[in-house]
């Protein structure tokens, strides 16, 4: 993931969350979690010949690089806060296909959906997976 520059980095195939493992979160929270979880997976592995789902995988990849705070010195960009309530829906409609409409790029280092669809209206999508360079 540091090679496509998203940050904070982690391995889906390796990490785990204790708030899930033990059941304190909801299950629809779980759900989209497992499936966040199952097609970045295929998608680091190259394991998926879906176009559709790689281009899902991708644009959650970007959105999972939204400008943290813990992340600022290294991205050079300021913070933003995306609401767990939004996040997770926005993660559900990207798997859902609700965003094919956007490009890829337009979910790199953004936060809430509307900063996105505002970044793809004005075109300004240049990112890892978003250009020639990182497709």
């Amino acid at each position: 993931m540091t090679v496509r520059k998203i940050y904070p980095c982690v391995d889906v195939a390796t990490s785990r969350s204790r708030l899930i493992d033990t059941g304190a979160v909801d299950a629809a929270h779980a759900a989209v979690a497992a499936r966040a979880r199952e097609v970045l997976a295929s998608l680091w592995r190259g394991a998926c010949g879906d176009q559709v789902v790689i281009e899902r995988a991708r644009k959650l990849a970007n959105f999972f690089a939204q400008p943290f705070f813990c992340a600022e010195p290294w991205t050079k960009r300021p913070g933003t806060h995306v609401p767990l309530a939004e996040a997770l829906k926005t993660c559900a409609d990207i798997l859902d296909g609700a965003h094919d409409d956007l490009p890829t790029g337009a979910f790199y280092f953004a936060g809430r959906i509307e900063e996105i669809r505002a970044r793809a209206a004005g075109a300004a999508c240049g990112t890892e997976w978003g250009t020639k360079s990182g497709s």
